[in-house]
């Protein structure tokens, strides 16, 4: 991206932000689908959601108007804790393929909860 826009104009910032927000979509939907599957058995399967949700809302705002640097500093302080429900989900996700089903502990990562670790915002 740096090739074909300045990384100094606002324009460059917008690109950042879209790229950032359509992890952050791509989050959402994929922690939705993947939840559903087993039907949100445990309630704490809803903050990932959640927490894209809000984070896909925050982003979606500096695109379509101006906003104040009062705005990127909460933008900033919402992103970092669903930087934290991304380790959370990673943490929680590894512990439990490491006891799955499978005696084989590659089956259980290859079959089981997806070990990924969400995005976060280079804000």
């Amino acid at each position: 991206m740096n090739r074909m826009v300045d990384p100094k104009s606002a324009q460059w910032a917008q690109w950042i932000l879209l790229l950032t927000m359509g992890g952050f979509v791509g989050n959402f939907v994929f922690s939705l689908a993947d939840h559903a599957g087993n039907g949100f058995y445990f309630a704490v399967e809803w903050v990932p959601v959640a927490a894209s949700a809000i984070a896909i809302g925050f982003l979606c705002v500096p695109l379509v108007m101006r906003v104040s640097r009062v705005f990127i500093d909460v933008s900033a302080a919402v992103l970092i804790p669903d930087a934290g429900v991304g380790l959370w989900g990673f943490v929680l996700h590894t512990m439990s393929n490491l006891r799955g089903p499978s005696v084989h502990p590659f089956d259980n990562f290859v079959y089981g909860a997806p070990p990924m670790i969400r995005c976060c915002s280079p804000i």
